[in-house]
């Protein structure tokens, strides 16, 4: 992207420097939300980040970042509506809310989407080193993603224990 003309690296540092500052007041026992005024324009930053990226031919990078995001949502949203769910309702479905309620705690769920998120990252950058290595990249991010489902999947299903 730096080197397309349009530089997002100044912009993207911007957020996520204001996002890891915001982290402490919204981390366990949180003091200050995001919430709707605050979470829809970083969403919509953060795709105007992934369509840029993909207009100037990063397309796999494009879809690595956001991977394990759009793979929880789609499986949790068609499983709902296979079940015959409301699927637009309110819900505590998706794999980490399902990890959480069987016995991850919140930090240990949210230390876990990070580490799949740096995974996600070096698969972006392998994809943005070579167009021979986009193959590699997206293969690891489908092993890495699928793997992070696969242990909430775990997690969600194992018997608490019992005091």
């Amino acid at each position: 992207i730096a080197d397309s003309g349009e530089n997002l690296i100044l912009p993207a540092t911007i957020l996520g420097a204001a996002m890891v500052g915001f982290l402490p007041w919204n981390w366990h026992r949180a003091t200050l939300f995001l919430g709707d005024v605050g979470s829809v324009p970083v969403g919509f930053m953060l795709g105007w980040f992934l369509l840029q990226l993909a207009g100037h031919g990063q397309w796999a990078a494009a879809l690595v970042l956001p991977s394990y995001y759009i793979a929880d949502a789609t499986l949790t949203l068609f499983g709902r509506a296979i079940r015959g769910e409301v699927f637009w309702k309110p819900h505590r479905g998706h794999f980490y809310q399902r990890a959480v309620a069987g016995g991850l705690s919140h930090g240990q769920a949210s230390k876990a989407v990070a580490a799949a998120g740096m995974w996600l990252l070096g698969c972006a950058l392998l994809s943005a080193i070579s167009h021979t290595l986009v193959l590699f990249s997206l293969l690891g991010a489908t092993l890495g993603v699928a793997s992070l489902l696969w242990y909430f999947q775990r997690v969600a299903h194992s018997t608490p224990p019992t005091v």
